[in-house]
């Protein structure tokens, strides 16, 4: 049985340090790949409120700029693209109260790195036609779902602070493994990385990247020590394999706060942080 993650997850090394209130310095993030940012501008109007932008069914973050001519807003929708979209035409809903306008994007290929790794003692079942349920797949499945709901968490947040956010490092450590990386374990594929990771000693802090809230805490068998900070408008960070959990559900949290020490709790074969959006 394979457990397919869903989170619509994107490269955190082409997330917006800094998101410019231009759209020619906004552009230079687009990055409209498989696992990139897509940048959208928004048809030009008068609204001063957000607007609600979907994309596969999910809520869409936006940020606010205006023309410097008429002083209206212009909108921009920021789109984390999954990793299994392929190139080509994909397209955000833009809801009204009486219409739903299409605005579509192209998605350009793009190719990520492949790691092979072999494990002594590894060996896949050989059954393809029956497969018996665990309680241990059972339990992973379970611990999966509940993540996904995290992830889909909505909180609005003013698009004028959102635009003008810093994202800092959580730690300062070595890249062990790049977002989208290709795993074949053993001979065989396995879903792409989606996150970064950042292999660091046991015991070093992690810092909150942004202003939040924790948004929930748990130990699940394959993340371990988990931690999942909301930053509002559906941008939620997590961070995985934790020797201690230092923050709260409910708390708000500061930039640079500590959130927890870097482990090896869960499905790790070393102390490292696994970082992802």
């Amino acid at each position: 049985m394979k457990f397919k993650h869903k989170k619509l997850t994107f490269s955190l090394m082409l997330l917006f340090s800094y998101i410019p209130t231009t759209y020619a310095n906004i552009a230079t993030y687009n990055s409209p790949t498989p696992g990139g940012i897509a940048i959208v501008p928004l048809p030009p109007g008068a609204n001063s409120s957000a607007p609600l932008i979907t994309y596969k069914g999910n809520r869409v973050l936006t940020i606010k700029d205006s023309d410097s001519k008429t002083n209206k807003p212009l909108w921009f929708a920021v789109v984390g693209v999954p990793l299994s979209v392929k190139p080509g035409t994909q397209a955000i809903k833009m809801h009204t109260a009486s219409t739903t306008q299409k605005l579509a994007f192209n998605i350009m290929p793009k190719s990520y790195p492949i790691e092979k790794i072999n494990f002594r003692g590894y060996k896949p079942s050989k059954r393809k036609q029956v497969y018996h349920i665990t309680k241990l797949d059972l339990r992973i499945l379970r611990e999966l779902k509940e993540i996904e709901a995290t992830y889909k968490h909505w909180r609005d947040a003013d698009a004028n602070h959102i635009n003008k956010v810093q994202l800092q490092l959580p730690i300062h450590g070595r890249k062990s493994s790049a977002f989208g990386l290709k795993r074949i374990l053993n001979g065989t594929p396995k879903n792409p990385h989606s996150g970064l990771d950042l292999a660091a000693p046991e015991g070093t802090q992690v810092r909150v990247p942004k202003d939040g809230t924790v948004l929930k805490t748990s130990h699940y068998f394959l993340t371990g020590n988990a931690v999942f900070i909301d930053h509002g408008q559906g941008f939620i960070t997590s961070y995985f394999h934790l020797k201690k959990i230092c923050v709260k559900i409910g708390s708000k949290i500061k930039q640079g706060q500590v959130l927890g020490l870097v482990g090896k709790t869960g499905r790790a074969t070393g102390p490292h942080l696994h970082w992802s959006v």
